[in-house]
């Protein structure tokens, strides 16, 4: 490393240059992997979060839950051993009023039994005591002004409801999901299309928690409908593979582009310095030697640019407005942060086999 850092101190211009256009790559990689992210828990966190793995739906559904009807004795056929946790679903998209102001929200209601599984624990407030007349609602209404306590009116008759705590993280379809009780739900108008019969009610879901072993023999008995997995209903969200697909995209082609600058860099730089490899490895320099101080070059100048680009991107989701839908989790920092690392190896092949196939003589005998 002491011939990389010592060129490194020597050509300073040169490799800040270089530097810079790195840690934009890396920078914007960052930025919209939090966009992605934040997009991807804008439309789809209260899916994300709920802790059934399989889903029954209506054959015809497409793996939507809007369109998706199952009547609700469906639970007696999963009543069986392996089967647990089973609890009904109602998805159902309202404008609600806030408390006495004249403000209208936009509302994803999540009707399921309040005691049940389904339900997340309140952040803040408490859990749902009167089934008929309390919710549990997302935190992001809060911006709206929203506290514990105050009312929100659904239906067509405006109906109130009394917020009795917020939940984090529980959005669907770009808008907060509200948590409500089915014998609250049996208020609004929205049930009446989910009845055939007073005996019969329907659904959008009926979720459940099973071993894989156990979904063959589901399926059969359940063969009039569709048994999907999380992934499945998140996969036929509306614009939920489209969004993620196409900022995925932008950070695959940043990718591409950071090992595209790194070899072009390190290879023109590789042919100016053709000489002095000779020299060295007239000296008696081995080529060993020499890649390894080009990798050192490479990963130094890369490590640093990447830990400065997260350092910048954390500093500027403090600063992003509260509503901008941003989230970026260690992990993803980690995995994305080696893969820069790998593919500016990876750009610098071209430059180790320049330096490989450099001759002492030649190199020399051309310097003269």
């Amino acid at each position: 490393m002491f011939l990389a850092i010592r060129e490194l101190k020597q050509s300073k211009l040169r490799y800040l240059l270089v530097a810079l256009i790195i840690l934009l790559v890396a920078f914007l990689v960052f930025m919209i992997s939090g966009l992605a992210q934040g997009l991807s828990a804008d439309n789809a966190s209260a899916i994300q979060h709920l802790k059934g793995n399989y889903f029954v739906l209506d054959s015809d559904s497409g793996h939507r839950l809007n369109r998706s009807s199952v009547p609700g004795k469906v639970t007696d056929k999963l009543g069986k051993e392996g089967i647990t946790a089973v609890e009904k679903l109602s998805v159902e998209m309202f404008s609600a009023k806030l408390g006495s102001k004249d403000k209208n929200v936009d509302i994803a209601l999540f009707a399921t039994n309040s005691d049940g599984y389904l339900v997340p624990e309140p952040a803040e407030g408490e859990p749902i005591h009167n089934k008929g007349t309390e919710i549990l609602v997302d935190s992001s209404l809060k911006r709206e002004g929203l506290q514990i306590g105050d009312t929100l009116k659904m239906g067509p008759e405006d109906t109130p409801f009394t917020v009795k705590g917020f939940v984090d993280g529980s959005r669907f379809s770009h808008t907060p999901v509200v948590y409500m009780d089915p014998e609250g739900f049996k208020k609004l108008e929205g049930t009446r299309a989910k009845t055939v019969s007073d005996q019969e009610p329907k659904v959008n879901t009926i979720i459940f928690q099973t071993e894989d072993s156990h979904i063959q023999a589901l399926k059969q008995a359940l063969s009039e409908y569709e048994i999907a997995t999380q992934k499945d209903i998140l996969k036929n969200l509306p614009s939920y593979s489209q969004e993620q697909a196409s900022l995925n995209m932008m950070i695959g082609f940043l990718f591409v582009i950071a090992a595209f600058v790194l070899a072009v860099f390190f290879y023109v730089i590789t042919l100016q310095k053709r000489n002095q490899f000779g020299v060295l490895k007239a000296l008696g320099a081995k080529t060993s030697y020499l890649a390894a101080n080009l990798l050192g070059q490479v990963m130094l100048v890369t490590s640093v640019c990447v830990i400065l680009s997260i350092v910048i991107t954390y500093g500027v989701k403090q600063i992003l407005p509260e509503a901008m839908p941003f989230s970026l989790n260690p992990a993803t920092v980690v995995i994305y942060s080696i893969i820069l690392l790998a593919v500016s190896l990876a750009g610098s092949l071209l430059s180790l086999i320049q330096i490989a196939k450099v001759d002492p003589v030649e190199a020399i005998e051309g310097g003269e």
